[in-house]
């Protein structure tokens, strides 16, 4: 069952990443909990009376989540065949805000009085 709970938070963790990466804001996200939403009132309750019908819990089970995890195939496709260009430079970890936001030069590293009084950012000290 450990694995229909991680297939199933995919939902909420790994799709809300790819799909605002891919658009580029917040419109896709919606629409993707939208649609998740309505496809589960519109068809939980028919489907799962047909496979009561049809299967034993087990294969229920089973299928279940072999169908969850195909689901997940084209994200993990994506994510494999990205460029290095979508990935973020992990150079930019180390630098401070610029102008509006903007990513400004690597700082020096943070010491002693400095550190203590200004953030470590030699420009700004004034003793």
């Amino acid at each position: 069952m450990i694995g229909s709970y991680v297939l199933n938070f995919q939902v909420y963790l790994g799709l809300p990443i790819e799909v605002r990466r891919v658009t580029g804001g917040e419109t896709g996200v919606a629409i993707l909990f939208a649609v998740s939403g309505l496809l589960t009132v519109l068809g939980q309750v028919r489907l799962t009376g047909w496979v009561t019908a049809r299967w034993t819990p087990a294969q229920a089970i089973t299928r279940g989540l072999l169908v969850m995890a195909a689901a997940f195939v084209p994200l993990a496709l994506a994510a494999l065949g990205r460029t290095g260009r979508d990935r973020p430079d992990p150079r930019d970890r180390d630098r401070g805000p610029g102008p509006a936001g903007a990513l400004g030069p690597p700082r020096a590293p943070a010491t002693g009085h400095r550190a203590a009084c200004c953030g470590g950012d030699p420009l700004t000290a004034q003793h």
